[in-house]
């Protein structure tokens, strides 16, 4: 796979090639992805909702927020200087950059691709159908920090999908596709396919996602335990191959939700993260306590001894967390510990 131009950049570069080094944003947008994600927000919402980048009247005054690849971002503000080139709608008098221009820019076929296979929706009950609608909402939110709505398709999924998602995503454009993932992935030409699954014998490893030209994921969530279910994506793409996630040889305190997959994917992919790093810095308070346990648990023989003020200094050095976070989770494992936490900032 060739080098991946984001929707950002893209837009970086189609506004510096027409000599704009200034745009204002005139529609809402969300102030804090906006100054985290700069252009790649701006051009998220260009292709999503079909909106250009126009010569203005004149009489626009903005104040500059940020500055992104070269190109300063500004918002309306009486207080602030007029600028040439705005954000506007299709049907703006002097288009410059129309959402085509951009969309012309970036990968086709939209590799690197995530895609949820659906094919087991119906055994979920309806607190597990609730977390999953939630989980592949937010999956596209971190999608759209780094690529768009096209690399992001749900397999196996027909109308029924479409409009049970209808409330959480609008009119989002990623892939709902009644095809299977391997008739999917064959046709868009991604040799290499990554299929995670926590029961696959291999290791996952920074290179395999490096290179990989999609990730698979079984559309599940396993609020009632069912052992082996997701399999079943190894005969749907038998190219592919399975991996596992792990963290210091174990599963325990890896992110389940799919959201919380992909973000530790495209933190290796994008940002150049260590696997490692990208794990701890996607684990939630509840994936830290249950991984602590589990490390309380061994170094205490099962709670039988005594935990050492050592213990805990070599743990932190890793996992995140405080000497609260240690006595609180050691104290409900019913554990003995002969020291406290005094002299010690436990804000963190």
């Amino acid at each position: 796979m060739g080098r991946l131009i984001t929707p950002g950049k893209a837009l970086g570069h189609l506004l510096i090639e027409a000599g704009i080094n200034g745009i204002c944003v005139t529609r809402p947008f969300n102030k804090k992805r906006l100054l985290e994600l700069g252009l790649q927000e701006i051009a998220i919402s260009i292709l999503i909702d079909e909106l250009s980048v126009c010569k203005s009247d004149g009489n626009l005054y903005c104040k500059p927020l940020l500055e992104d690849h070269g190109v300063e971002i500004a918002v309306p503000n009486r207080e602030g200087r007029a600028y040439d080139y705005v954000v506007a709608r299709r049907n703006c008098s002097i288009p410059v950059i129309s959402w085509r221009d951009l969309y012309q820019q970036l990968p086709s076929p939209p590799l690197p691709a995530v895609v949820v296979d659906m094919s087991k929706r119906n055994i979920h009950t309806e607190e597990e159908l609730s977390s999953l609608k939630v989980q592949l909402a937010i999956t596209l939110s971190v999608v759209r920090r780094y690529l768009w709505d096209p690399h992001f398709i749900l397999s196996s999924a027909g109308e029924d999908v479409k409009s049970w998602l209808a409330d959480m995503i609008g009119n989002a454009k990623i892939q709902i596709r009644s095809e299977r993932p391997g008739r999917i992935l064959w046709s868009m030409s991604a040799d290499k396919v990554i299929i995670l699954r926590p029961d696959a014998e291999k290791v996952l490893t920074e290179q395999e996602i490096v290179e990989a030209d999609a990730f698979l994921i079984g559309g599940v969530v396993d609020k009632i335990p069912r052992p082996g279910v997701s399999r079943f994506l190894d005969s749907a793409v038998p190219w592919g191959k399975p991996r596992r996630i792990e963290l210091r040889g174990s599963l325990v305190g890896v992110p389940e939700r799919i959201n919380r997959i992909v973000e530790i994917l495209f933190k290796v992919k994008f940002d150049g993260m260590r696997l490692e790093e990208a794990i701890l810095t996607s684990m939630t308070k509840k994936d830290v306590y249950r991984r602590l346990h589990v490390e309380i648990m061994r170094a205490s023989k099962g709670g039988k001894k005594p935990l050492s003020r050592q213990h805990y200094e070599m743990l932190k050095t890793w996992l995140p967390i405080n000497c609260r976070d240690y006595l609180e989770v050691a104290t409900k494992s019913g554990v003995p510990v002969g020291w406290d936490c005094e002299g010690e900032d436990n804000s963190g």
